[in-house]
């Protein structure tokens, strides 16, 4: 469960270049989804 991926563009986020799969999952919800909605309320302004 503690396995680590190397993800190379992450390196400068705070998830850091070796996230686990806890974390990345933790950082798709909460920054890749949250700029989704931020695209969609941009849209309909």
């Amino acid at each position: 469960m503690n396995r680590k991926a190397h993800i190379p563009f992450l390196k400068e986020t705070p998830l850091g270049e070796y996230p686990t799969l806890g974390q990345w999952a933790i950082g798709v919800i909460q920054f890749h989804l949250n700029d989704h909605i931020q695209q969609l309320k941009n849209l309909t302004q």
